[in-house]
C-alpha cells in the first residue's frame, strides 16, 4: 500500500513543480520583453555612436587633422 501512497506524492509533487514553472512563465515573459527593450535601446545608442564617430572621422579627416585612410597604407 505505501507503494502506491508514495507513487500518489510523487504524482502531487510533479503536478506541484509543474505548476510552479506555469506560473513562472509570466515572469519570463515580462523579462524576455524588457530585455528585448533594453538591446532595442543599445542598439539605437551604438548607431548613434557610429554616425557620430562617422561625421567625426570625416570632418577631422576634411581639415587635414586626421589623414586620408588612403595615405596611411
Amino acid at each position: 500500500a505505501s507503494c502506491s501512497a508514495d507513487e500518489g506524492e510523487r504524482q502531487e509533487n510533479e503536478r506541484m513543480a509543474d505548476q510552479s514553472l506555469i506560473d513562472l512563465i509570466p515572469l519570463l515573459q515580462q523579462y524576455i520583453q524588457t530585455l528585448t527593450q533594453k538591446v532595442t535601446e543599445l542598439q539605437e545608442k551604438v548607431r548613434g555612436l557610429e554616425a557620430r564617430e562617422d561625421t567625426l572621422v570625416k570632418s577631422l579627416t576634411e581639415s587635414g587633422a586626421l589623414p586620408g585612410f588612403r595615405s596611411l597604407s
